[in-house]
């Protein structure tokens, strides 16, 4: 995919952003994470040595900030990753290996050329359908630089016939897999690894200790800085025609730094136009205003469209995510799939397994699983409460569901509501559901809505003080 040596820079990038390990880390019990290491179940062999220590060590780092920076990413990124992954039909495991490439920085770029989540080469890229130029790099789309790779990843797979093998030619390319295979007079990855250059040898350790750090960052008391919400429940749709950042702020609410943030791909502040089509990316609460803003400026007479008037920029230091989302919890009966689940409650089985701490897809009859929903759904011209009704697997049993409706909002000077329980006192319906997330959920917005028609000095002074207040009582 590109020059050998690439690996070798990118490896010094990551270890300039995961600093070095030291003794003021917690303490590196050797067999410990080898333990951890063999047990594991990956596409590679997780076989640990030198190299696959070094990795680990260069992924905790000194203050360990840089590794909870990465592991936070995987709430944004991750999600996207096993949407394509599965719609391919390729492993899970295949998404760490952003991690090596770029550790989840979507504006990450090589000194030889390569850039995105997958660190692909402009060459390479374009080979792929991605569009590269002055106005859009998609190396660094989420979606389209994702759906690339993929195709990459199983062609090499399908040429190779191993992931370690696969892996290797993704980072040396398949030219140097095949002169080693020569070289060597086998096929198998352990044989031919002594004839790759000293970069890709070292490649699938990093890929293990990757693995390793997103599996385990507990067991060495990382803090990961997960993203807001905003940031996590979000969903993509194809936009046509040109559109600034600043329309889309407009009528989504969202600060332009936030539209940034998920639109990496587009270099100038701006949507181009494209038959293709690009992926715009938003939180999920706020992309019905746009589609409804973009049908009006694409009517189907012939009739000039009118200038539509957009509300104001929202204030960066006005923008607290969490005020748009609400928790609740449920508990699991006998038959619930967290696929199921998470198709049911709007958000993806990775979310699921990072709300709940979860390790793995299995659950058990009583278990306590939270997730998070919007307050309300936002439409262009109008701010609507959302009535979140959840399609429930039919087969499950809905008279056995407990489930409490706690609306967290926390902008400044809201009394804190408790929550509601119902638990086997009257069959869970869709319209309880309706009931309890109306019935609470109107009180709140109605408070909201008091609270947001306050002079932005007084909110911003609220704010401020609320927040010296925290300080204190810590």
């Amino acid at each position: 995919m590109k020059p050998s040596q690439l690996f070798s820079l990118m490896l010094a990038m990551v270890s300039a952003l995961f600093s070095n390990f030291s003794s003021a880390s917690t303490p590196f019990n050797t067999s410990e994470i080898r333990e951890r290491v063999e047990s594991m179940d990956l596409i590679v062999e997780p076989r640990y040595n030198r190299d696959v220590e070094r990795y680990i060590r260069t992924y905790l780092g000194r203050s360990k900030r840089s590794a909870a920076i990465v592991i936070g990413r995987t709430a944004t990124y991750f999600p996207i990753f096993e949407k394509y992954l599965e719609e391919h039909g390729l492993p899970k495991d295949l998404k760490y290996l952003a991690i090596v490439e770029s550790a989840l920085n979507p504006n990450a770029r090589s000194p030889v050329g390569a850039g995105g989540l997958w660190q692909f080469m402009r060459q390479t890229g374009r080979l792929y359908g991605l569009t590269i130029n002055r106005t859009v790099d998609e190396r660094s789309c989420p979606h389209s630089s994702t759906e690339a790779a993929m195709k990459y990843l199983a062609s090499l797979h399908e040429r190779f016939g191993s992931w370690e093998l696969a892996l290797a030619a993704y980072n040396a390319g398949a030219g140097t897999i095949i002169r080693a295979q020569r070289r060597a007079g086998a096929d198998d990855y352990r044989t031919i690894s002594r004839y790759l250059p000293r970069e890709t040898r070292r490649f699938v350790p990093a890929f293990i200790g990757a693995a390793y750090i997103v599996n385990f960052y507990k067991e060495h008391e990382v803090q990961p800085e997960w993203p807001h919400l905003d940031m996590q429940l979000i969903e993509a749709f194809k936009v046509y025609h040109p559109l600034p950042f600043s329309t889309i702020a407009a009528v989504t609410g969202l600060p332009k730094e936030v539209v940034k943030a998920l639109n990496p791909h587009f270099r100038k502040g701006r949507i181009p136009g494209s038959k293709k089509g690009h992926y715009v990316i938003l939180p999920k609460r706020v992309i019905p205003a746009l589609r409804e803003y973009l049908e009006t400026q694409q009517p189907d007479t012939e009739q000039p469209v009118e200038e539509v008037e957009l509300p104001d920029l929202t204030d960066t230091a006005e923008y607290n995510a969490g005020e748009y989302y609400f928790k609740a919890d449920y508990t699991v009966v006998k038959g619930d799939k967290l696929e199921d689940l998470a198709r049911a409650f709007g958000c993806s089985v990775y979310s699921l397994q990072l709300w709940n701490d979860l390790h793995s897809n299995k659950l058990k009859p009583g278990q306590d699983l939270i997730a998070w929903f919007p307050v309300e759904e936002r439409h262009f011209g109008e701010e609507k409460i959302i009535v979140k009704k959840v399609q429930l697997p039919e087969r499950l049993d809905p008279a056995r569901r407990t489930l409490s409706v706690p609306q967290v909002l926390s902008y400044p000077g809201l009394e804190e509501i408790h929550q509601r329980e119902i638990r086997n006192e009257a069959p869970f319906t869709i319209d309880l559901w309706s009931m309890l997330v109306m019935g609470q959920g109107q009180k709140i917005y109605d408070e909201y809505r008091t609270h947001m028609e306050k002079p932005k000095w007084k909110r911003s002074l609220q704010a401020r003080i609320n927040k010296i207040s925290r300080r204190v009582s810590k």
